[in-house]
């Protein structure tokens, strides 16, 4: 087999899309229209508790952290959305440190929509997990980093939307 690093495609391309009363459609089909979004680089506006953390020399700011919100929950209320149908949130979690099962989850409304656990150490022999794991932050045990949240769902003209995120217990070092 051969790679050929200079292929070339042709192709006609006509993108048709068209925006009316806050929709956006692309061959005949709505498409979701970005109404809010946190990435929490200096700022956490909005949020009951604005308690951001980095690790390391990485300068990516983020909700929480490192001795942050242990057996605490955060929300943020957004308001005055535009109408619609559905809703779609995708966000990221981070395991740090000593979790040992508890769990964390997220809710809108006090509805629970997506909940996770971790066990920081599910071997026998302990060492292991702190040799080979990943330590990104906080006390020298294992993290797990960037566990996707993705929700959608069917809402009507919700006008609030209160999001929580909660971990129901976590030992701290």
């Amino acid at each position: 087999m051969e790679v050929n690093p200079s292929l070339s495609v042709e192709a006609d391309l006509n993108l048709q899309m068209t925006y009316t009363d806050s929709n956006l459609i692309y061959d005949n089909e709505e498409q979701w229209i970005m109404v809010n979004y946190d990435d929490f680089q200096g700022s956490a506006q909005g949020w009951d508790k604005e308690k951001l953390s980095v690790c390391g020399s990485n300068d990516n700011m983020f909700l929480g952290g490192h001795c942050n919100f242990g057996g605490e929950e955060v929300f943020k209320i957004y308001g005055n959305l535009p109408p619609h149908k559905m809703i779609k949130i995708t966000a990221n979690f981070h395991f740090f440190d000593k979790w040992e099962g508890e769990e964390a989850y997220m809710s809108i409304d006090k509805l629970p929509v997506w909940s996770d656990s971790y066990e920081w150490c599910d071997k026998l022999m302990q060492w292991y997990c702190k040799k080979y794991a990943i330590n990104a932050c906080g006390a020298e045990l294992p993290d797990r980093l960037s566990v996707p949240i993705n929700f959608e769902s069917i809402f009507f003209l919700i006008i609030f939307i209160k999001i929580f995120f909660s971990i129901l217990y976590q030992n701290l070092f």
